[in-house]
Parts: C-alpha cells; sequence; structure tokens
C-alpha cells in the first residue's frame, strides 16, 4: 500500500517500483535510541508478485506431501516405528521432520485408527511448523498477496474490508461500514500479482500535469 514511493522517481511516471532513499523506513525495535541499532528498509517493488506467491505455493505442496509420506511410512510399520525425512522442496532445505508411531498420545494413523503417531518438528528450519511457505512482510509472515493487501488496508490506511469486517459492520468504529468492497481488493491484487514495464503503469502526459501521479 506504501509502493507509491515509486512513482516519480528519477523524473518517471512509473507507479509500483521500488521507492528511493527518501522513502526509506527506519525503526528502532529494541527502542534504545541507538543509531547503529535501528533497521533501515527500502520500499521494495510491487511487480510480479503472483509468480513468488505460485512458487510458495508449490514448495507448500512438496512439503506438506513429505509431511504426509513420513506419516503413513511410520504408521505402516510396527510399533515404535521412527521415519524421518528432509524437507527439501525446489533445492531449498528446510531441515528435517520425524514421526514416530506411539502407543499413547499423538493422533490417529490416517488408514489405521488402532495406531497412533507424533511428529517431531524441532529440526525445521526456515519456516514455520504448518509447513506453509509465507514469501511475503520482511520476516516472511503472510502466504497471500491478498491477505498482505487486507491487513495493510487496514494496518496503514485505516480502512477495512468487508472481507475481513464483514457486510454492513464498522469493526475499527470510525462510523464508516463497507470500507473497501470485494472489488476494491481485487484491483490492487491483480495488479500487484501482475508482471508488467512501466509503460504499463505509466500516467499519461496530460494525467501527470495536474499532479495525478503525485
Amino acid at each position: 500500500m506504501d509502493g507509491s514511493g515509486g512513482c516519480g522517481v528519477g523524473g518517471s511516471a512509473g507507479c509500483g517500483g521500488a521507492g528511493g532513499a527518501s522513502g526509506n523506513v527506519h525503526r528502532d525495535p529494541e527502542h534504545s535510541g541507538i543509531l547503529r541499532h535501528f533497521i533501515e528498509r527500502n520500499t521494495p517493488h510491487l511487480f510480479g508478485g503472483g509468480a513468488v506467491q505460485r512458487l510458495a505455493e508449490e514448495m507448500t505442496v512438496t512439503l506438506q506431501g513429505i509431511r504426509t509420506s513420513v506419516v503413513n511410512a511410520a504408521c505402516s510399520g510396527p510399533s515404535d516405528t521412527v521415519r524421518t525425512a528432509n524437507l527439501t522442496a525446489k533445492g531449498v532445505n528446510f531441515g528435517v521432520i520425524t514421526v514416530r508411531q506411539v502407543r499413547r498420545g499423538g493422533s490417529s494413523c490416517p488408514n489405521s485408527p488402532f495406531h497412533r503417531f507424533a511428529v517431531d518438528l524441532s529440526g525445521v528450519r526456515g519456516v514455520d511448523t504448518d509447513l506453509i511457505v509465507k514469501p511475503f512482510q520482511w520476516k516472511g509472515s503472510v502466504a497471500f498477496i491478498r491477505d498482505f493487501n487486507r491487513d495493510a488496508a487496514h494496518n496503514e490506511l485505516g480502512m477495512q474490508a468487508v472481507e475481513l469486517a464483514g457486510d454492513g459492520v464498522d469493526g475499527d468504529f470510525d462510523g464508516a461500514v463497507d470500507e473497501l468492497s470485494i472489488g476494491d481488493q481485487t484491483a490492487p491484487h491483480q495488479y500487484f500479482t501482475q508482471p508488467h514495464d512501466e509503460y504499463l503503469c505509466r500516467v499519461p502526459a496530460s494525467a501527470q500535469s495536474r499532479g495525478w501521479h503525485r
């Protein structure tokens, strides 16, 4: 939502690109006031995020498929069977997963309700234990662009989408309802997911003269 920092940079009217140094965000996560402990972040570009999301989805499918396979392998063996597998997707290793068939506790085996299993995820690295690859936000906490858009609209612009608050609901108590429709969320979602060159997002000269690109 703050991607407009890429508009007009260097005399260009193209929008959606990474912002200039003047648009950098400086944070003091420790609240120490010590400059060398500050974090400086540049606004990223907004082009082609759909490919990134799709790649993450495919990696998620692979990782969760490995989990299913290891569970089935452990459940198909005798009591106390242990199976371990590397969690690798698209050439990226996310550690290991271990599944043990147990006598008590755990969860029922998919194809054998009389057997139970427990999953050890302590060896997982670089992904949450739900094995969902989340490529968005600086710390990789969001899996889908639309989810990111909804949160950004609410947190940065103070506008709640009906997808978040519900139809006719004033969820943030500002006296306004239906602040962003499904269509309002779909438009930026489509824009952010598609790859496009500067020509496609260039503001016409007539609009530039009126300051529209600002």
